[in-house]
């Protein structure tokens, strides 16, 4: 029987909860990453190749269960949990945020309008470099890098078909100095 890893770290004064587990069923090793309670991100790894292998035993799951969730631990310790984790969703970064400020009305003239704000403790950041990922059902992403104006604002259009969206997905990374943030958001329909 495999057991999971829990561990609390603390990096800034954030508390991150790192959960490891086995998911048998789907075959992957999962680490979730908490703060407050909310997943931040995860990372999933698969194993089949491994267990088709003779010698691999729930000891060898085990150990490389253990030594993912060991990784991701580590990474919050050094302050790089998003480089480590294959989805994120929104990590904490000390009041540096990027938010989408037009969620809620994206599709103008069959194009899809991103439109971002970039702030620290509140006030806008000019200047910091946003790189967005676009990505739409049976496509390839398509990537935009940005740089924020003097109101930390930053606009991108994407070519889009209305009915390939409603699957479509948006990641957006914002750096500044050592500020870093990470965010992912699915489209949908409203009303």
């Amino acid at each position: 029987m495999i057991f999971g890893f829990n561990t609390d770290v603390k990096f800034k004064g954030t508390v991150y909860h790192v959960q490891s587990e086995a998911r048998k069923h789907d075959q992957h090793l999962q680490t979730q990453v908490f703060v407050r309670g909310r997943c931040i991100g995860k990372k999933a790894t698969p194993y089949a190749e491994h267990a088709s292998q003779p010698d691999f035993s729930d000891d060898k799951m085990h150990e490389m269960l253990k030594a993912q969730h060991k990784g991701v631990v580590e990474a919050v310790r050094e302050g790089r949990v998003a480089d480590v984790l294959h989805e994120t969703y929104g990590i904490p970064s000390n009041g540096f945020s990027v938010a989408w400020s037009n969620a809620h009305s994206v599709v103008q003239e069959g194009a899809v309008v991103l439109r971002f704000q970039v702030s620290l403790a509140g006030a806008p950041v000019s200047g910091a470099t946003l790189v967005s990922k676009v990505v739409l059902p049976n496509e390839e992403p398509i990537f935009t890098k940005l740089v924020t104006d003097e109101a930390g604002t930053a606009e991108t259009r994407v070519e889009a078909k209305e009915e390939s969206l409603e699957s479509a997905a948006v990641y957006i990374e914002a750096v500044h100095g050592e500020h870093h943030a990470v965010r992912k958001y699915r489209l949908r329909q409203v009303g």
